[in-house]
C-alpha cells in the first residue's frame, strides 16, 4: 500500500484568509507534492466565494488522468 499523493499527480488550493485551517497550517508538503497549487484571497468558504477559480482548478485537475484533487475548503 503507499499514499496516493506518492503517486498520483494531485492539486491544491489554499485559501489565504481561512480561519478554520491556516494557510501556514495547510501542509507544505502538499504544495510541493501537487502538480498546481493555487492560493485564493479568500476564507474558508473558497467555494462560495471564488467558485471561477476553483472551478478552474477542478477541471484542470478532471482533464488529467488518474487524478486526487485536494481542496482546503
Amino acid at each position: 500500500w503507499e499514499a496516493a499523493r506518492r503517486t498520483k499527480p494531485s492539486w491544491y488550493q489554499v485559501s489565504a484568509k481561512d480561519r478554520m485551517i491556516p494557510p501556514q497550517n495547510s501542509g507544505g508538503w502538499l504544495t510541493y507534492h501537487a502538480r498546481e497549487t493555487i492560493e485564493l484571497d479568500t476564507s474558508h468558504a473558497a467555494f462560495a466565494t471564488r467558485p471561477t477559480q476553483v472551478l478552474e482548478l477542478i477541471t484542470n485537475a478532471s482533464s488529467a488522468s488518474g487524478c486526487v484533487i485536494l481542496l482546503n475548503s
